[in-house]
């Protein structure tokens, strides 16, 4: 199976790999797609399960799936800060009024 392009520097013992274990969390697409791209070209799996890998690779690396992916992650830049101070303790009304202003 070819491994795209956008993945060769990311792949584990490529010299260029930006992924250490400290930054792992940050990286789950990439873990999640690379070990799909291993799974799909194992062939210690049987066929239907390489075959069900090759098509969750496909999705999940589809346009739209990764548009709506950084949409919602614009989303939740600018609502958890708010989000996060509506569930204080100690809230100020007022203050979170202009917040949301």
């Amino acid at each position: 199976m070819l491994v795209p392009r956008f993945l060769v520097g990311l792949m584990p013992g490529h010299q260029k790999n930006p992924i250490n274990q400290k930054q792992s969390s940050t990286y789950v697409f990439f873990e999640l797609t690379l070990e799909l791209l291993k799974i799909a070209s194992c062939t210690d799996f049987n066929g239907k399960v390489r075959n069900n890998a090759t098509a969750f690779l496909h999705t999940f690396v589809s346009f739209e799936t990764v548009v709506t992916a950084m949409i919602f992650l614009q989303i939740f830049k600018i609502t958890t800060p708010l989000s996060d101070y509506l569930q204080t303790r100690n809230l100020d009304y007022a203050q979170a009024w202009r917040l949301v202003e």
